[in-house]
């Protein structure tokens, strides 16, 4: 199975996902920091995606396992087992990717997505 990220690009993902989450952090619920221009993309506060079960832990890089932090919440976070919210969080925008997924056209017919 190919990661949803190949697929439809990251970019695009933790855009989806930061609208999904309303604008916030699922850690610490702070409001993201939306960089215009590409060299404050790495403040602390701008949006990553991480994966709610660590992949170094057996996580998948799949829809699911997907939840937005802060960069400075991700990189605190490492690969601890996920809270009981931010796994409610990766189910609630695990079922909105799924809808949103199928309306993207950039994957070939026959790629596995789910």
């Amino acid at each position: 199975m190919r990661s949803l990220n190949f697929i439809i690009g990251k970019k695009s993902l933790r855009a989806e996902i930061v609208r999904i989450q309303g604008g916030k952090c699922v850690r610490c619920g702070g409001p993201f920091y939306m960089a215009k221009v590409r060299k404050n993309k790495y403040h602390p506060d701008s949006p990553t995606v991480d994966h709610c079960i660590a992949t170094a832990n057996g996580g998948a890089d799949e829809i699911g396992n997907y939840t937005g932090l802060h960069r400075k919440c991700n990189t605190a976070k490492g690969d601890e087992p996920p809270t009981g919210c931010e796994l409610i969080w990766a189910a609630a925008i695990g079922a909105q990717l799924h809808g949103w997924v199928g309306k993207r056209d950039k994957y070939r017919s026959g790629d596995k997505i789910f």
